[in-house]
């Protein structure tokens, strides 16, 4: 858009604005095709020979606004198989209408507890670069994995004899191992 100033009442102007700026940046805001037309609609441009066109500039920052992305946790008991999985990804602080993917995958077999880091990644086809780094003030929250240890119980009979010279010999079981 523009503004005019210093034109009599009841005159209009019209002019082609030409200048965008949709990544990080500036960029000069022209304008061009300048018409001044009366009351009446008429082209009256060439009375005007004093007309003076002030371009602006169109500036886009960076965003700093507080940007949490957050990973879920995930825990399961070992039971001797692989897993390859995602949690859930909580994204707050942007912009509405921004579009994004965040994701956290993760695989693990054996016991152990570790961190599940986020990852968020800006999508917008317009921008010449990484949109993600346009945002200056994100904060990830790891998410947790563990993998606990199988409880397993392992139990012996008990029992007893007379004694006749031969070893007394008792029975164990185990229960609570994964199958395979």
């Amino acid at each position: 858009s523009f503004t005019v100033s210093g034109l009599p009442a009841g005159f209009t102007c019209e002019a082609t604005v030409t200048g965008s700026q949709h990544d990080v940046g500036d960029c000069a805001n022209s304008l061009s095709g300048i018409v001044i037309r009366d009351g009446d609609g008429a082209d009256v441009t060439d009375c005007f020979s004093a007309v003076t066109a002030v371009d602006g500039r169109l500036t886009v920052t960076v965003n700093d606004t507080a940007i949490t992305v957050t990973a879920g946790d995930y825990s399961k008991v070992y039971d001797g198989q692989e897993i390859d999985g995602r949690v859930p990804v909580t994204v707050e602080g942007l912009p509405d209408g921004v579009d994004y993917m965040a994701d956290c995958e993760f695989s693990a077999l054996n016991v152990e507890t570790r961190a599940l880091h986020p990852f968020l990644e800006i999508l917008d086809p317009d921008v010449s670069g990484d949109p993600t780094s346009y945002f200056t003030n994100i904060t990830y929250v790891d998410g947790t994995l563990t993998v606990e240890p199988c409880p397993i119980t392992i139990s012996t009979a008990s029992a007893g004899k007379t004694y006749d010279g031969t070893a007394l010999v008792g029975e164990a079981s185990v229960s609570g191992l994964p199958d395979g």
